[in-house]
């Protein structure tokens, strides 16, 4: 009866966690915070990837429509007669092709449920800390990925043909690729790094 009562409790502590989680980061500004800094931090990382063209990662603007917070307007080179690498020219300018995510489902969420997990998790509290910096890394990396593979299907029309080595690797993070996989990848990285660390010997006391 103790097993159940210890499994119950952590269940109980875990959907605590992840709905209050879930609700401080619905408060608007909360979540506009949370979305500068992604867009703060994720620029650069697409900007350095796509030689040729410029990306700006906005808020989205518009009407509320599938779940969309973030757009990413997308400046080719070759169609503009100055330099899309300067900000005061870019914003003199519309974007030649725009494109809308929304963050908050896609990689927030995950995340949250990534936290809550290792945080009802029995294991010792550096390699809880450390578990989530490493999953949240490597979930915001599979982002990363996915939202490269969509910014290059925008450019090529919606007809996708690889034509070098980054669009063979971001291929498999395409069309198939949705929000529901991000949580499949939170809990098989909760499952690896937990179970690694001996979880299973705890759960077998």
């Amino acid at each position: 009866m103790s097993e159940y009562s210890f499994i119950l409790k952590r269940l109980g502590l875990f959907l605590a966690i992840y709905i209050g989680l879930s609700l401080l980061f619905s408060v608007p500004a909360i979540n506009k915070a949370h979305l500068s800094v992604y867009h703060a931090i994720g620029q650069p990382i697409l900007n350095f990837v796509y030689k040729g063209s410029y990306v700006d990662l906005k808020h989205y603007e518009g009407e509320p429509k599938n779940k969309w917070d973030t757009s990413f307007l997308i400046y080719e080179q070759a169609k503009y007669p100055q330099s899309i690498f300067k900000s005061k020219y870019r914003s003199t300018v519309p974007a030649g092709l725009t494109m809308h995510k929304g963050l908050r489902e896609m990689v927030l969420l995950p995340a949250l449920l990534l936290i809550a997990l290792f945080l009802v998790t029995p294991i010792a509290w550096k390699r809880r800390l450390l578990f989530v910096c490493l999953g949240i890394l490597i979930l915001y990396l599979f982002a990363a990925l996915h939202i490269s593979y969509n910014i290059r299907f925008t450019q090529l029309g919606g007809q996708y043909s690889p034509s070098s080595l980054w669009d063979f690797i971001i291929l498999p993070f395409g069309g198939n690729f949705t929000d529901e996989h991000f949580y499949m990848i939170s809990l098989l990285l909760w499952a690896v790094f937990s179970f690694s660390s001996g979880l299973h010997k705890q759960l077998l006391k």
